[in-house]
């Protein structure tokens, strides 16, 4: 067994387990279009899934796979990996942002369809996780890069062997492309930062300006109680004095009695 072979194998089974889930969402968007009623066929669901689909399969199943055999040619054609630990750290963070970006877009929050450009806008934790699987390619890259000079300088005269060759244009052509991917990235993750920050500022205010609200209608609820008993009260004594005023002649005051005595 290749010194490499479990370090290729891992990149290559993420890239299957992410064709297949791909694959899935594939089915399930063949099926909405050809009109069959499906138990779960929502139209957000629906959405979710072309994003799925779309990020699975052109992001993450081609890395994986791109980084698999970059390491199966390097392995086979340039005497082995230079730094296998740098090449397990990009695998992992890789991995990582595979899985917060699945994550964010299971959750409903990031239905950006199959490109993630402004103004469709996703949840942060998505741009976060497309932002880790570049790093962990470009990481790829310098491993690439790393083995071809390692075999370059045991090898001055040799010609380079022609997988090889092909392996160090892609990485090239890799760099040139997702250097763009994480630019759209960043600025994604800079504009829906942005705007989650003024949306919790907003939501904020309006809880307060909710609890201000509140507390006058209950300071006005209790003013209203209060001029009720005040009421009541006068009424009562408009009663009492109603009675004194109409009640019998020892009850009444003297002016009422009319005493013309002056």
């Amino acid at each position: 067994m290749m010194p490499a072979t479990r370090l290729v194998l891992s990149h290559f089974w993420v890239a299957v387990a992410a064709f297949a889930v791909g694959c899935m969402m594939a089915v399930m968007q063949a099926l909405a279009r050809t009109g069959i009623e499906l138990p779960f066929g929502t139209a957000s669901l629906y959405y979710l899934s072309v994003t799925a689909h779309g990020v699975l399969l052109a992001l993450v199943f081609t890395t994986f796979f791109i980084m698999a055999l970059g390491y199966l040619v390097a392995e086979t054609t340039l005497g082995g990996v230079a730094g296998p630990a740098w090449a397990w750290a990009g695998f992992w963070i890789a991995v990582v942002g595979t899985l917060v970006t699945t994550g964010a877009i299971l959750s409903g929050t990031s239905t950006v369809l199959y490109t993630f450009y402004p103004p469709l806008l996703a949840h942060p934790a998505f741009y976060f996780g497309a932002t880790l699987i570049v790093v962990g390619s470009w990481i790829w890259c310098g491993v690439m890069i790393g083995s071809y000079r390692s075999w370059r300088t045991s090898h001055a005269l040799d010609r380079v062997p022609l997988p090889a060759h092909g392996m160090i244009a892609t990485v090239a052509i890799w760099v040139l492309a997702t250097t763009g991917l994480a630019v759209v990235a960043l600025v994604g993750w800079w504009l829906s930062s942005s705007i989650q920050t003024g949306t919790d500022a907003e939501q904020q205010h309006a809880e307060q300006a909710k609890g201000q609200i509140e507390d006058q209608s209950a300071k006005l609820a209790s003013v209203c109680t209060e001029l009720a008993q005040v009421r009541s009260e006068v009424g009562l004594l408009r009663a009492e004095l109603g009675a004194f005023i109409h009640g019998p002649p020892s009850l009444r005051s003297p002016l009422t009695r009319g005493d013309k005595r002056s």
